[in-house]
């Protein structure tokens, strides 16, 4: 059986027919990709699912296109985990279940991957992030490479969510930390980022390219918000290792 370049692993929990909209971007950017020649495996996530969620998913029209995992992790980061293991493509790329891709998402993140110098490993985001719904936003995401990227900015905010695009050996190699909402942290994104980074990844974006994400009224970061979570501690951001090639230590006058 031949590996796949990509699996593209869609996440699903109370959605059900706002995941339409998503399915549809996801299947044109597959399309995309695969004229361009990669072969791409679809696979949906569902994590303690609604009634009305599944039966979205069991319509012929797209149980056979989309073959569905069921899990009760109620924690997406734990879902993510489980369904990396369960790709089997080269590379895996996200979706939640209620945002959407540019059509163009997929093939520049696969291209960006195929031509990435053998001995680093990338993670590929989009330049931009338009949020609608319960809020309206447009965030420019910054290239790790870019002069406008600061490793000081990582102590007090984080550059790049999960949807993104890299090798599933990096999924498995560094997992997502589980949600500790009573513990007091959040941001398990962001942990990652910060996580990789310390493995020597360099998160790269691909120009051109919009995730447009749903913000709803109840949401893991509006969660996060609420209790005032904090990012769990980091390897990367410890004082003694903080200096790098991004960010040289001030000189101190003598």
């Amino acid at each position: 059986m031949t590996t796949p370049d990509l699996s593209l692993l869609v996440t699903l929990h109370n959605e059900a027919h706002l995941a339409g909209p998503a399915l549809r971007s996801a299947d044109l950017a597959i399309a995309a990709a695969e004229a361009a020649g990669f072969t791409v495996e679809r696979l949906i996530g569902l994590d303690a699912a609604t009634e009305t969620t599944r039966r979205f998913c069991a319509q012929p029209v797209i149980a056979e296109r989309w073959p569905c995992r069921d899990y009760d992790f109620r924690d997406p980061f734990l879902l993510r985990n489980a369904l990396a293991r369960a790709a089997t493509g080269r590379w895996v790329a996200w979706l939640d279940g209620d945002d959407l891709i540019s059509e163009n998402w997929l093939v520049t993140a696969c291209e960006m991957l195929r031509d990435a110098p053998p001995d680093e490993t990338w993670v590929i985001h989009p330049e931009l992030n338009w949020v609608f719904d319960g809020e309206e936003n447009v965030f420019t995401l910054v290239d790790q490479a870019d002069p406008l990227f600061s490793k000081a900015y990582l102590y007090f905010n984080n550059y790049w969510d999960m949807m993104s695009v890299y090798p599933r050996d990096l999924a498995l190699a560094v997992p997502y930390a589980p949600r500790r909402p009573e513990q007091g942290y959040g941001y398990e994104d962001w942990h990652w980022n910060l996580a990789t980074m310390a493995h020597g990844v360099l998160h790269r974006v691909a120009p051109g390219t919009i995730i447009a994400k749903r913000r709803r009224a109840e949401s893991v970061s509006r969660a996060n918000a609420r209790i005032s979570a904090v990012c769990q501690p980091s390897e990367t951001l410890r004082i003694d290792r903080f200096w790098g090639p991004h960010l040289q230590p001030p000189e101190i006058p003598s």
